[in-house]
């Protein structure tokens, strides 16, 4: 019995409660009333029996393995402002995926590349990790992290986290692009409002319910946190979803921050679905219970390749000196295309007209498509006398 209260400590931990509260033991009461429970200091004594049973068969696994994988990461404990570097590695063992996480190491120090590779070092003395049956190491794009993997395995051990790396993707796109960078922080601005304010959420649950929404499934607004993949997505698409019942809240109060328009939330909408393909694409690929290395290529071929941040702006209107100035640069003496118009003459009948050819342009960027025998041309072979 004592071993079920450890391995339930083990694996409820750090939510399981006090061995020696109430609950529990007026649980245990009528359970088992002929049963002790052991103090927290004999549970604490049997976990670390077991760690060490368990981290034993496991160095022995390592030793045993072939090759292994290893991937690390570090980030920061906001409430006590420390920082822990965790370290896991993957490996086969008859065809079945084994993964384990080797230390939560504390970084006591400066982050630097030696720093970091010393006390990987140790921990692979420890776990019997021999650095030449590493196979790949994956880390984030992170300067130091990578330098100190080329310190540890050399430049064709490393493979950049996929997931960080689409995150990094969509969140420097988003910056570059000033109209969404915007509506992004508008969305938050209401978001934020409303977390903050206890009547605003009150009311805005008291709306859902009258809408037909049962007690206990109400939604709640997302904040998006940078460091947290995918985190903007989720915000918009809440926002999205209950964007009529905050009209109504945020019209009733002036201190308010200021609804979108209906303009705004088209392109809202718009956002979603572009994000949406990312979204999938790390959810995917953060999958812990089998390979995901070979869905990469895959995943990057059908993704959407239209998925262009720019595209749901307007696009600045064409203009007659944009066509007349990319006209100077059409060179008179090519050859004819398949209409077999010259270049001379196509320049005269703009110069004539430009404002046709001007709403011809702006159609076609509006539609996103041009016609297919712009894209086609002639290929003419042409005598050469000198090689002869």
């Amino acid at each position: 019995m004592n071993q079920n209260v450890v391995y339930l400590n083990i694996r409820l931990r750090p939510s399981f409660p006090s061995l020696e509260g109430k609950g529990f033991l007026q649980l245990m009461t009528e359970l088992v009333p002929l049963y002790k429970v052991p103090s927290r200091e004999t549970v604490k004594l049997r976990v670390d029996e077991k760690y060490e049973v368990l981290s034993c068969a496991f160095k022995e696994y390592i030793r045993k393995s072939d090759t292994y994988c290893l991937t690390y990461d570090i980030w920061t404990e906001q409430m006590k402002n420390e920082s822990f570097m965790g370290v896991t590695i993957h490996f086969l063992d008859n065809l079945h995926l084994l993964s384990g996480t080797l230390r939560l190491i504390e970084l006591r120090e400066s982050h630097t590349a030696a720093y970091l590779g010393e006390k990987l070092s140790r921990l692979f003395i420890e776990w019997n990790v021999v650095t030449d049956k590493v196979f790949v190491c994956i880390t984030d794009n992170d300067s130091t992290m990578i330098k100190m993997n080329r310190n540890l395995f050399g430049d064709n051990k490393i493979i950049p986290c996929f997931a960080h790396t689409i995150n990094l993707v969509v969140t420097q796109a988003i910056d570059k692009s000033t109209e969404v960078s915007s509506l992004i922080i508008k969305v938050s601005d209401i978001v934020k409002f409303i977390k903050r304010s206890v009547y605003a959420s009150d009311d805005l649950r008291k709306k859902q319910m009258e809408a037909g929404t049962s007690e206990g499934t109400t939604k709640k607004m997302i904040l998006d946190v940078k460091k947290r993949w995918n985190s903007c997505f989720y915000m918009l698409e809440r926002f999205v979803q209950l964007s009529s019942f905050l009209s109504e809240v945020l019209l009733t109060r002036p201190e308010a921050p200021s609804m979108v328009n209906g303009s705004e939330l088209n392109n809202i909408k718009e956002v979603i679905e572009l994000l949406k393909s990312f979204e999938t694409v790390t959810r995917e690929i953060s999958a812990d219970s089998y390979v995901t290395v070979s869905k990469i290529i895959p995943l990057e071929e059908t993704s959407d390749e239209e998925n262009d941040l720019d595209a749901i702006v307007n696009v600045p209107p064409v203009t007659p000196e944009d066509v007349l100035n990319t006209l100077k640069r059409v060179k008179d003496c090519k050859a004819l295309g398949p209409n077999r118009v010259l270049n001379n003459a196509l320049k005269t009948a703009i110069r004539s007209k430009p404002h046709t050819f001007v709403n011809l342009c702006s159609t076609c960027l509006a539609e996103e498509t041009f016609p297919k025998r712009w894209k086609l041309q002639h290929l003419v072979l042409l005598f050469n006398q000198a090689a002869t």
